[in-house]
């Protein structure tokens, strides 16, 4: 019923999630100088959209045909058998609260307002009304916060999908990245092996150079006293 952002109200949210009460009260009332039993009941949604749809409500229901009457909305004379057999005068009005409107209905009787003393049968059958549109508003509200809700778990559902897609990628170049990391610390230790037979190779070698290098020298030094020799014996 109430589909202009009822449950976008804090408010409203906080209710709903906590839970309705919709209980109905009888209180005295002000109404054309005259005092006035009237049936009401808080519900959590703003004044004016409380008005429209009670109305709304009220006339799919009774027929009524409603007109402004002192800062009420009235019907002069009505039906209402699942209420009273009657024919009464109907108004209602609403009023602010500090946590939404209360609905404040009157059932004058000629003389009489309907109340729960004089009229304990027609009292509850009104409440029953009263109850059931109350019943719903939330209904609608509860709707509006489904969908709003079901909108935001789209998003958060996308966006979910999405980190999820974005961390089997980085779990892929993780693993990638290890992979390529292993390899290259066996093509490390390969070339550290290398370097150290290398390493090894160059030692041995010196040692193998320098022995050589002294060989050599001897070997120049004997060639050069044979050589003397062989001068001397030739003279």
């Amino acid at each position: 019923m109430l589909h202009s952002g009822l449950a976008q109200d804090k408010a409203v949210k906080t209710a709903l999630e906590k839970g309705l009460e919709m209980r109905v009260e009888q209180r005295q009332v002000s109404w054309i100088r005259n005092d006035y039993t009237a049936h009401t009941i808080l519900i959590h949604s703003e004044a004016k959209e409380l008005e429209k749809e009670f109305e709304k409500f009220m006339k799919s229901r009774y027929k009524m045909k409603f007109s402004n009457a002192r800062g009420w909305r009235e019907v002069p004379g009505v039906v209402m058998p699942d209420i009273i057999a009657e024919t009464v005068i109907f108004a209602f009005s609403t009023e602010k609260e500090s946590d939404g409107a209360r609905l404040r209905v009157i059932v004058d009787l000629g003389g009489a307002s309907l109340n729960a003393r004089e009229h304990p049968q027609a009292s509850s059958n009104l409440e029953q009304v009263l109850r059931e549109f109350a019943r719903s508003v939330y209904a609608s509200a509860y709707s509006d916060l489904i969908d709003e809700e079901k909108k935001q778990l789209k998003s958060e559902e996308k966006a979910l999908g999405a980190l999820t897609k974005a961390r089997k990628k980085h779990e892929k170049e993780q693993a990638q990245a290890e992979k390529a990391i292993k390899k290259l610390e066996k093509e490390l230790e390969k070339q550290r092996k290398v370097s150290a037979d290398a390493k090894k190779a160059i030692e041995e070698g010196a040692k193998e150079l320098s022995a050589k290098e002294a060989a050599v020298k001897e070997r120049n030094e004997r060639v050069g006293r044979l050589r003397k020799q062989a001068d001397k014996v030739r003279r």
